[in-house]
């Protein structure tokens, strides 16, 4: 596991989001502040885990940021996706709530840890504020019922076009791609090879 820096992870984030350091957009920021540059560009892609248990192969939703995994640096260790069926799911935590809600969009390991902003809407830009690192998560992205500490994460607030940002969403969701014939496949077969390992010279 990579440990933190914070040379990196204060982030590629700090030169552009320049609405932030005027105010929180999550609060009484007017829409014509925000500059186009400050939009970003949400891509979820299903992938394997790149921390955590190697014997454990899943499909994880990774949240690609202007086609970074940004996220992933922001804490004490490397953070990690959910595993797709927890957080593409019926009630669809990513997407904006009124008013904004807390979401769990990237957890821990081997600390039960997770970075939690708040996703809302104001207009036509969907909203990440207010991140927090959550400790003690349970297995939802909204469920806090364990969490017993919370600290403020120096992250700045994140905007999103709400058009793209909701059809990317939605688009993940519906597409199940963790349950392809391609991850079904590929899960089988790990499982038989943990089950019966292959020596060289067999």
């Amino acid at each position: 596991m990579a440990p933190y820096c914070p040379a990196t992870a204060r982030w590629r984030f700090l030169s552009r989001t320049h609405a932030s350091e005027r105010q929180h957009v999550g609060g009484n920021a007017q829409m014509s502040e925000i500059d186009e540059a400050e939009i970003r560009q949400l891509e979820i892609r299903i992938g394997p885990p790149d921390i955590g248990d190697g014997d454990a192969v899943y499909p994880v939703a990774r949240l690609m940021i202007d086609g970074e995994d940004a996220l992933a640096d922001v804490g004490k260790w490397r953070l990690a996706p959910w595993p797709a069926e927890q957080i593409l799911t019926a009630d669809a935590p990513l997407l904006p709530a009124l008013p904004p809600r807390r979401v769990i969009v990237y957890a821990g390991w081997p600390d039960p840890d997770g970075l939690a902003p708040k996703i809302g809407r104001r207009d036509d830009v969907v909203v990440w504020s207010d991140f927090h690192t959550v400790f003690e998560i349970s297995d939802a992205p909204l469920d806090f019922a364990e969490a017993y500490s919370w600290a403020p994460v120096p992250v700045p607030d994140m905007l999103f076009d709400a058009q793209q940002y909701t059809a990317e969403v939605q688009r993940a969701t519906e597409a199940r791609e963790w349950e392809s014939v391609h991850w079904r496949t590929a899960l089988l077969l790990h499982s038989y090879l943990r089950e019966s390992p292959i020596t060289p010279g067999d």
